[in-house]
């Protein structure tokens, strides 16, 4: 990668970063891209070199911290002891890691980019629990409804 691309992806994530924190402060509709300017420490027209709007930012900020998580978790062995313990420890790392996107997810269900991240985590820790059998097959088709 360049250094270009490196800083263009900083970049990014210093604007994804300013979209969580500010999420948790206030609603998506009180948002500007001005706020998020000012809180990244970027210019408008940088902004938009890497986004149309703030709805794409946003699914973007959010979307990269659950392949973060994906991450984490999908390098782990599934040695069945050790894989529960290392899932279950980076999955509570990350919430730890992430209290602000926790909370995030919990207060914007009724936005359809909070239900897509709530249903995408709920769907990852069910699934991760049911490979570590922490829950059977009738608990996990329970967790699908």
């Amino acid at each position: 990668m360049s250094s270009s691309d490196t800083k263009f992806r900083n970049t990014a994530l210093k604007m994804q970063d300013a979209m969580i924190d500010l999420l948790f402060e206030k609603h998506f509709t009180q948002i500007t891209i001005m706020d998020v300017c000012r809180r990244a420490g970027v210019n408008r027209s940088t902004f938009y070199a890497h986004y149309q709007n703030l709805s794409e930012l946003q699914n973007e900020a959010l979307s990269e911290k659950l392949i973060d998580l994906w991450r984490k978790t999908r390098r782990i062995s599934h040695d069945r002891f050790h894989f529960n313990v290392a899932y279950l420890e980076a999955f509570l790392e990350f919430i730890k890691a992430n209290r602000n996107l926790i909370y995030i997810i919990n207060n914007n269900v009724e936005s359809p980019v909070g239900v897509d991240i709530y249903r995408t985590l709920k769907r990852y820790m069910r699934d991760g629990f049911y490979d570590m059998g922490v829950i059977d097959e009738n608990e996990k088709e329970a967790c699908e409804k």
